[in-house]
Protein backbone atom coordinates (compact mmCIF):
# COMPACT_ATOMS: atom_id res chain seq x y z
CA UNK A 1 0.00 0.00 0.00
CA UNK A 2 1.46 3.21 -0.94
CA UNK A 3 1.26 6.36 1.25
CA UNK A 4 -1.34 9.24 -0.22
CA UNK A 5 0.00 12.18 -2.02
CA UNK A 6 -1.60 14.06 1.02
CA UNK A 7 0.56 12.02 3.22
CA UNK A 8 3.52 12.60 1.20
CA UNK A 9 3.31 16.50 1.26
CA UNK A 10 2.67 16.06 5.19
CA UNK A 11 5.69 13.76 5.47
CA UNK A 12 7.82 16.28 3.34
CA UNK A 13 6.71 19.19 5.52
CA UNK A 14 7.57 17.85 8.61
CA UNK A 15 10.94 16.98 7.07
CA UNK A 16 11.77 20.29 6.08
CA UNK A 17 10.57 21.71 9.34
CA UNK A 18 13.04 19.40 11.31
CA UNK A 19 15.28 20.70 8.76
CA UNK A 20 15.01 24.34 9.29
CA UNK A 21 15.05 24.16 13.03
CA UNK A 22 18.21 21.93 12.59
CA UNK A 23 19.55 24.64 10.89
CA UNK A 24 18.70 27.21 13.43
CA UNK A 25 20.35 24.99 16.12
CA UNK A 26 23.57 25.16 14.71
CA UNK A 27 23.90 28.17 13.18
CA UNK A 28 23.23 29.90 16.40
CA UNK A 29 25.03 28.12 19.08
CA UNK A 30 24.04 27.98 22.85
CA UNK A 31 26.18 29.47 25.14
CA UNK A 32 28.97 27.68 26.84
CA UNK A 33 29.82 27.45 30.34
CA UNK A 34 31.31 30.87 31.96
CA UNK A 35 35.05 29.56 31.90
CA UNK A 36 37.41 30.15 35.05
CA UNK A 37 38.89 34.01 35.43
CA UNK A 38 42.57 33.85 33.51
CA UNK A 39 45.41 35.31 35.84
CA UNK A 40 45.43 38.38 33.83
CA UNK A 41 41.89 39.45 34.07
CA UNK A 42 41.58 38.01 37.85
CA UNK A 43 42.63 40.57 40.55
CA UNK A 44 45.13 39.40 43.25
CA UNK A 45 44.19 41.15 46.24
CA UNK A 46 40.62 40.85 45.93
CA UNK A 47 39.50 40.33 48.90
CA UNK A 48 42.41 40.22 50.83
CA UNK A 49 43.05 42.37 53.73
CA UNK A 50 45.64 45.17 53.44
CA UNK A 51 47.09 43.91 56.35
CA UNK A 52 47.42 40.20 55.56
CA UNK A 53 48.98 41.02 52.42
CA UNK A 54 51.44 43.90 53.81
CA UNK A 55 52.47 40.41 56.45
CA UNK A 56 52.45 37.54 54.20
CA UNK A 57 56.15 37.57 53.76
CA UNK A 58 56.31 38.00 58.18
CA UNK A 59 53.86 35.17 58.37
CA UNK A 60 54.98 32.40 56.33
CA UNK A 61 58.70 33.32 57.46
CA UNK A 62 58.65 31.33 60.40
CA UNK A 63 57.31 28.23 58.78
CA UNK A 64 60.04 28.00 56.24
CA UNK A 65 61.13 24.33 56.23
CA UNK A 66 63.70 24.51 53.66
CA UNK A 67 64.51 26.24 50.06
CA UNK A 68 66.05 24.56 46.95
CA UNK A 69 67.00 24.97 43.60
CA UNK A 70 64.29 24.75 41.15
CA UNK A 71 65.61 23.61 37.85
CA UNK A 72 63.89 22.85 34.73
CA UNK A 73 65.76 19.71 32.67
CA UNK A 74 65.67 19.24 29.07
CA UNK A 75 66.97 16.02 27.17
CA UNK A 76 68.91 17.08 23.75
CA UNK A 77 68.70 13.76 21.59
CA UNK A 78 71.06 11.25 22.87
CA UNK A 79 73.38 13.62 24.88
CA UNK A 80 73.66 14.02 29.08
CA UNK A 81 70.58 15.85 30.36
CA UNK A 82 71.46 19.64 30.88
CA UNK A 83 69.51 21.44 33.49
CA UNK A 84 68.74 25.75 33.67
CA UNK A 85 67.96 27.45 37.07
CA UNK A 86 64.48 28.70 36.47
CA UNK A 87 64.24 29.83 40.39
CA UNK A 88 63.76 28.70 43.95
CA UNK A 89 60.87 26.31 45.67
CA UNK A 90 60.03 27.28 49.03
CA UNK A 91 58.72 24.80 51.45
CA UNK A 92 56.11 26.20 54.02
CA UNK A 93 54.29 24.32 57.01
CA UNK A 94 51.05 24.04 56.80
CA UNK A 95 48.48 26.72 59.04
CA UNK A 96 45.35 26.32 60.27
CA UNK A 97 42.84 27.69 57.24
CA UNK A 98 45.85 28.11 54.83
CA UNK A 99 45.04 26.68 51.07
CA UNK A 100 47.57 26.15 48.50
CA UNK A 101 45.18 28.91 46.04
CA UNK A 102 45.27 31.43 48.79
CA UNK A 103 48.84 31.20 49.53
CA UNK A 104 49.33 31.52 45.70
CA UNK A 105 46.79 34.59 46.02
CA UNK A 106 48.44 36.11 48.92
CA UNK A 107 52.21 36.54 47.69
CA UNK A 108 50.85 37.58 44.35
CA UNK A 109 49.02 40.27 45.92
CA UNK A 110 52.04 40.47 48.60
CA UNK A 111 54.46 40.85 45.20
CA UNK A 112 52.28 43.32 43.28
CA UNK A 113 50.95 46.04 45.11
CA UNK A 114 53.32 45.90 48.56
CA UNK A 115 56.60 44.91 47.89
CA UNK A 116 58.39 47.72 46.80
CA UNK A 117 57.97 49.62 50.38
CA UNK A 118 58.40 46.82 52.23
CA UNK A 119 60.74 44.20 50.73
CA UNK A 120 63.52 46.52 49.86
CA UNK A 121 63.81 47.54 53.47
CA UNK A 122 64.19 44.19 54.65
CA UNK A 123 66.61 42.84 52.18
CA UNK A 124 64.54 42.02 49.49
CA UNK A 125 61.74 39.47 48.47
CA UNK A 126 62.12 36.82 46.27
CA UNK A 127 58.64 37.79 45.04
CA UNK A 128 59.54 41.09 44.16
CA UNK A 129 61.65 40.56 40.94
CA UNK A 130 60.78 41.60 37.53
CA UNK A 131 58.53 38.78 35.90
CA UNK A 132 58.36 36.31 38.97
CA UNK A 133 56.05 33.76 38.74
CA UNK A 134 54.67 32.45 41.74
CA UNK A 135 52.41 29.31 43.06
CA UNK A 136 52.18 27.22 45.56
CA UNK A 137 51.09 23.76 45.28
CA UNK A 138 50.39 21.33 48.45
CA UNK A 139 52.82 18.81 49.74
CA UNK A 140 52.14 16.15 52.32
CA UNK A 141 53.58 18.49 55.40
CA UNK A 142 52.24 21.85 54.04
CA UNK A 143 52.93 23.67 50.54
CA UNK A 144 55.71 24.29 48.20
CA UNK A 145 56.07 27.53 47.08
CA UNK A 146 57.75 27.93 43.49
CA UNK A 147 58.72 30.81 42.31
CA UNK A 148 59.96 30.88 38.41
CA UNK A 149 61.67 33.39 36.45
CA UNK A 150 62.60 32.56 32.30
CA UNK A 151 65.43 35.12 32.48
CA UNK A 152 68.74 33.11 34.23
CA UNK A 153 69.73 36.13 36.40
CA UNK A 154 66.52 36.89 37.71
CA UNK A 155 66.17 33.26 38.28
CA UNK A 156 69.35 33.17 40.03
CA UNK A 157 68.38 36.56 42.02
CA UNK A 158 65.37 34.90 43.01
CA UNK A 159 67.04 31.73 44.58
CA UNK A 160 69.94 33.80 46.05
CA UNK A 161 66.37 35.84 48.27
CA UNK A 162 65.03 32.78 48.87
CA UNK A 163 67.85 31.33 50.40
CA UNK A 164 68.20 34.37 52.87
CA UNK A 165 64.18 34.23 53.69
CA UNK A 166 64.87 30.84 55.05
CA UNK A 167 67.74 31.72 56.96
CA UNK A 168 66.02 34.68 58.43
CA UNK A 169 64.99 34.84 61.96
Amino acid sequence: MQPTRSRRVGLAAAAAYLALVLAACTSNPQPTEPTERTESTARPCAGIPDREAETALDAIRPNIDGVEAKKLTTYPGKGTPWQQLVGAVIYVRATPGMTAPYLTRLLRCHALEHVPALCTAKGGCPFALRGAQINATPTSTGFAVSIASEEPEIAAEILQRSQELGRSP
